[in-house]
């Protein structure tokens, strides 16, 4: 994890192992009884708000190896495990990801002003680079932060190899800051801060591919400039605080369905695919152009249209995004859904690839 410069070094563990929650060094300050945090018994949410709630562990599910309870994370299960990431690059240079590298007065930190894009890599190859760097652009020119004078898909290289990321699936993150400024208004000579890192894919993706996922239709205030993926993540992140660690948040304007908080979603239905349109209330992810992409090559009819809650209730559907490609959904608000015919998610996964290194 990137620590700000000129935070304290943590606690170093004692024989007796890691220090629990609740001693020196841990999240929530000095030692209490094992426990027991601020007063309240283990587990319980804050009065009055369901964004602190913790969910539950299904009933005769293990937690996973160097795992600890998470709140959320449609990708991880609702367990937090371990990036296994040793390296990270800053502007350029490869550092220990446990060592102090970002300024504390940098505005992606203090403001979620600057972008990032999420990718997935194979064997050491990212996939669908070109489409991620120029959404990148496009985001950054809106922004008016300069384009950084850095080779990323050399540094990308770099950060998958030095975390021996050379086999298999791993995830990839590229950040881009204004840099560092105090104050609201943006500073006339900004100087970009750039970060790329990279970590193995989370444990259960492969299940979410093949089982699918749950959402669950929110009524929640969009981010600003949802057309851009910004670092002003918020919106997302608390709408995941409140529906189950292994469902998906489904954004809507009333009763039509947009978007989800990390993916965009698809209505099958025979010999048609149907999305919300891109009409600059969502996100038109990398995941969602290649999957319309492919479904044309297909002899899909495409419809990109308004879609209500009850029609994506009505038949099989999928979430999409850069690191699920696809999975079915398999309920809308607790209301389970037919699977989508699994020969044709089996074409979309093995066509998948190729077609997100075409640009």
């Amino acid at each position: 994890m990137l620590r700000v410069r000129g935070d304290p070094e943590p606690a170093r563990p004692s024989r007796r192992g890691p220090p629990v929650q609740g001693e020196t060094g841990s999240p929530i300050g000095p030692k209490r009884s094992p426990g027991r945090a601020r007063g309240r018994r283990p587990g319980a949410s804050t009065k009055g708000s369901r964004i602190f709630s913790r969910p539950k562990r299904p009933h005769g599910t293990k937690r996973p190896e160097g795992a600890q309870p998470a709140r959320t994370g449609p990708l991880t299960g609702g367990w937090r495990v371990s990036s296994g990431a040793t390296h990270c690059s800053v502007d350029g240079r490869l550092v220990p990801v446990d060592q102090p590298a970002l300024r504390p007065d940098d505005r992606g930190f203090a403001y979620g002003d600057g972008a990032f894009e999420t990718l997935r890599a194979v064997d050491g190859r990212p996939i669908g680079l070109g489409r991620h760097l120029a959404r990148l652009g496009t985001t950054l020119d809106a922004l008016r932060i300069p384009r950084p004078p850095i080779d990323l898909p050399e540094e990308l290289r770099r950060v998958l190899l030095a975390n021996g990321l050379t086999r298999g699936e791993a995830c990839a993150r590229i950040r881009v800051s204004r840099g560092p400024g105090w104050g609201a208004r943006p500073p006339p000579d900004p100087r970009p801060t750039v970060i790329v890192d990279a970590s193995p894919c989370p444990p259960t993706l492969d299940a979410r591919r093949a089982e699918g996922m749950a959402v669950v239709t929110l009524q929640t205030p969009r981010r600003a400039l949802p057309t851009l993926k910004t670092l002003a993540w918020l919106p997302s992140v608390v709408a995941l605080l409140d529906v189950p660690c292994d469902a998906e948040a489904i954004f809507c304007d009333d009763d039509e369905v947009l978007e989800g908080a990390t993916t965009n979603i698809f209505a099958l239905r025979p010999g048609l695919i149907w999305t919300p349109p891109d009409d600059g209330r969502l996100l038109a992810g990398v995941a969602r152009a290649v999957v319309l992409t492919w479904a044309a090559a297909s002899g899909l009819a495409v419809r990109e249209a308004p879609l209500s809650r009850a029609a994506l209730a009505a038949g099989p559907a999928l979430l999409t995004n850069a690191l699920l490609r696809a999975a079915p959904v398999r309920a809308v608000d607790a209301v389970p859904l037919p699977a989508p015919d699994i020969e044709l998610l089996e074409r979309l996964h093995v066509a998948y690839d190729a077609l997100a290194d075409a640009t």
